[in-house]
């Protein structure tokens, strides 16, 4: 699949019905979490000793309950697609990150320094 669906929740809105998932450090800054049973995909997050904004746990659509509750609203690096996918949506489709998470993880990394 050429791309991902995350959801956006606060950390203590998520629970996992079927057991805890395993969490990773994948890149400095980054926490990944995945089912330690067969390895899928389950949450992308901000390790807070990097990022000090309010914290978000991202979750696949795919692997909720009800993916259809929440519809995307917006499409980042829709540049590095590959060619042949195209989507004819009526949300805002950005070449890189969106404008709105851009400016904060610039306030973020000035208030680092």
């Amino acid at each position: 699949m050429p791309f991902v669906v995350w959801v956006g929740f606060p950390p203590g809105n998520v629970e996992f019905t079927a057991g805890a998932s395993r969490v990773a450090r994948s890149s400095p800054g980054v926490l990944r979490g995945f089912c330690p049973d067969c390895g899928t995909s389950l949450t992308y997050g901000r390790d807070p000793d990097y990022d000090t904004d309010e914290p978000i746990l991202y979750v696949s659509a795919a692997t909720l309950d009800d993916p259809d509750a929440f519809p995307p609203t917006e499409v980042v690096w829709y540049s590095q697609r590959p060619r042949w996918f195209s989507l004819s949506v009526d949300i805002p489709l950005h070449d890189t990150i969106s404008p709105d998470h851009a400016d904060r993880a610039y306030n973020a990394a000035l208030d680092r320094k």
